[in-house]
């Protein structure tokens, strides 16, 4: 059996440079002498439930200039070391470890203890001195849990906002913020009872050739926008065509109430003009019960064509 010092040298081939160097001073068989003797490695083997090795505290070492720590295992024969086995451990292979375990579960633990509002203090498996720390800084914490909370916050307004905004260009036309015919006809279909009103501007082709589309589109959002301060959040608006308007009313009215809902509407329009032109609107409304929205229609627009036949800027209900 090789003596201590033949089998140390055995396994620490290869040498690093910086060793080769400090052995050229060392006596044959005092390294592994001086280490068993300073870390009480001669009888580990009765250390039946504790460390039969040992791992050294964190040191810089000669010639590389690196911090390390050293783990010796001895290797016994009949109770008497025959071998030490040692062995260098980057001591940067915790902050490694640790900087892993951030990565693989979204954590921010540190282990520079000068940096830390909350840690913990912990020796290093058959280490006996210089332990280490593992904790937390509140701001990192802070920085890891708000700056994704935000921005998924913002992502989560900017979806929300992009889809109100699509749902609002399906359903809403631009220029009035009424319903879109093509949207709303489908849920007109659906009913029976009916409580509606058509509303046209008076001449408004007349306005469009005098004026200038521009202006015309000035007027049809002013009307709408008068339309809709003299009716209910609960009331349905829809611009059906170009200047045309239909106004549903869910909860049931007889025509009386009626008249009077239409007379408050073009009232509002024609009390004060739109850039300095009298502008007004003829309506044509009907209520009707156990029908088809397309009866109720013809009702409607028949009306209408009475008002306008009438001289305009009134409202007939029948």
């Amino acid at each position: 059996m090789k003596n201590p010092a033949t089998c140390f040298l055995h396994w620490m081939i290869p040498f690093r440079p910086e060793y080769l160097q400090s052995f050229k001073n060392y006596e044959k068989g005092s390294v592994v002498k001086r280490i068993i003797d300073r870390e009480g490695l001669k009888e580990t083997f009765r250390y039946f439930y504790g460390c039969n090795l040992k791992l050294t505290e964190r040191y810089v070492e000669d010639g590389t200039d690196k911090a390390i720590r050293t783990l010796y295992y001895p290797i016994y024969n009949k109770r008497v070391v025959n071998a030490l086995l040692v062995i260098d451990i980057n001591d940067d292979l915790l902050s490694t470890d640790i900087a892993e375990y951030n990565k693989a579960h979204l954590t921010v633990l540190q282990r520079n203890p000068s940096a830390h509002s909350f840690h913990i203090k912990k020796l290093l498996p058959c280490a006996t001195q210089d332990p280490f720390y593992v904790g937390v800084n509140l701001f990192s914490v802070f920085k890891f849990a708000f700056f994704p909370a935000l921005f998924f916050s913002f992502l989560i307004q900017y979806l929300t906002k992009s889809v109100r905004t699509k749902k609002f260009s399906l359903q809403r036309d631009h220029m009035t913020h009424f319903y879109r015919r093509d949207f709303y006809e489908k849920k007109f279909q659906k009913q029976s009872d009916f409580c509606l009103l058509i509303i046209d501007i008076d001449n408004f082709k007349s306005i469009n050739d005098t004026y200038g589309h521009e202006f015309g589109d000035d007027v049809i959002r002013t009307v709408a926008k008068r339309i809709n301060q003299s009716i209910r959040q609960t009331d349905i608006a829809v611009r059906w065509g170009g200047e045309e308007f239909i106004v549903s009313f869910p909860s049931s009215m007889t025509k009386e109430q009626l008249q009077l809902k239409a007379e408050e509407i073009r009232y509002m329009v024609q009390l004060y003009p739109i850039q300095n032109l009298n502008v007004t609107i003829s309506i044509g409304g009907t209520v009707a019960t156990n029908t088809s929205f397309s009866q109720t229609y013809k009702t409607a627009d028949k009306a209408l064509y009475q008002s306008k036949h009438n001289g305009r800027n009134q409202s007939t209900i029948v």
